[in-house]
């Protein structure tokens, strides 16, 4: 048994609250962020797998949930935190990178329009 690759994802934070009996007053109000860790294998043979699922299951803290799935390609993509300076980068690089943008289109409109004015 390898293993592939680990990481953690970024955690999902909920908002709980508790009503009082028979009104819309909110009692009480918890946040509770829930946190995955994932552990990717390759190769696991048939005798293996039963003793990892044992020892991952009793090592775990309580309150702690164990799965196993087939890894997907979202799972893939929830892993990664988007970087906003970095979009904003690669947005500007985009609008440089195209030939005329829609204000300089507009700016050569006028500029035709005004050379053709001053033609005789």
């Amino acid at each position: 048994m390898t293993t592939k690759a680990y990481w953690a994802t970024p955690a999902v934070v909920t908002k709980y609250e508790s009503y009082q009996p028979m009104t819309e007053y909110v009692e009480t109000a918890s946040t509770v962020s829930l946190y995955e860790r994932t552990v990717q294998f390759k190769e696991v043979t048939t005798k293996q797998l039963p003793l990892f699922l044992e020892i991952a299951q009793q090592a775990k803290p309580q309150g702690v949930t164990f799965s196993m799935c087939h890894h997907s390609d979202e799972q893939e993509e929830i892993r990664y935190i988007p970087d906003l300076m970095l979009a904003g980068l690669e947005k500007e690089l985009e609008e440089w990178s195209q030939p005329f943008s829609l204000v300089e289109k507009t700016l050569l409109n006028k500029k035709s329009k005004s050379l053709l004015k001053k033609t005789p």
